[in-house]
């Protein structure tokens, strides 16, 4: 196991380190385990697959996607990196899995990189002389943001998307300023976010501090001001 985050590693347990169960269930599956399943599914298919592992070397990104256009693969399997900016005239699928996978992230823009990417990665599809078809595989079909993806409907999207941020106080109908504290001692981090909280005034809206994602050895902390006056937070 590899958390691509902070870079930990450690073998795969066997047991469950909580309850000593001996049955896992994994969630989503990654590029490489893809390639082994298209591969498997499409014997005579060529595939190319692209994400962190295969564009480490130097002008890796140029060389698969020269490749795939001319036609040296029949399928490009790959992360983020390849929903945007693709023009192959001869694509006319495009599959997306776990489409609502950003919609967990604790982001109020979450729904808005979700149809952003969906759109991207439709876009993909059909851009020549043939008729494109996507299949999105998602958990949650209902979403706002799946369901305008899927129909190229922007205005719709838009409309709930400024409803519920209204509602909720975020961009653009308010101001936000993200303060981030690290350090390589957890204590310290919390120590120096605390401090920073107590410089505050109480005429501003403060969410946190709160613990982040452990990034290169760095604990970190944030603070999140919130309100519509941009000058008083930048102040602040």
């Amino acid at each position: 196991l590899k958390c691509h985050t902070c870079g930990y590693q450690m073998p795969l347990p066997s047991l469950c380190p909580s309850c000593n169960a001996d049955s896992w269930r994994y969630l989503g599956s990654g590029t490489q385990r893809l390639e082994e399943l298209v591969k498997e599914k499409f014997p005579g298919a060529g595939v190319l697959r692209m994400d962190a592992d295969t564009t480490m070397r130097k002008n890796a990104h140029e060389k698969i996607l020269a490749a795939f256009q001319r036609h040296e693969a029949d399928i490009l399997l790959g992360t983020q990196m390849i929903a945007k900016g693709l023009d192959v005239e001869k694509v006319t699928l495009v599959g997306i899995l776990n489409g609502d996978a950003l919609l967990n992230r604790s982001d109020y823009r979450c729904a808005e990189i979700t149809y952003d990417l969906l759109e991207q990665a439709c876009g993909r599809s059909g851009r020549g002389q043939y008729a494109g078809e996507v299949v999105i595989q998602t958990y949650d079909t209902s979403h706002y943001a799946i369901t305008c993806a899927a129909a190229h409907d922007y205005v719709s999207f838009f409309k709930q998307e400024m409803r519920y941020r209204h509602l909720a106080g975020y961009p653009p109908y308010t101001y936000l300023v993200s303060i981030v504290f690290a350090n390589k001692h957890e204590d310290q981090a919390k120590r120096d976010a605390a401090f920073a909280r107590s410089l505050l005034t109480d005429d501003i809206r403060i969410l946190g501090p709160v613990s982040l994602t452990k990034i290169h050895d760095e604990y970190r902390m944030r603070m999140i001001l919130k309100g519509k006056d941009q000058l008083r937070l930048n102040l602040s």
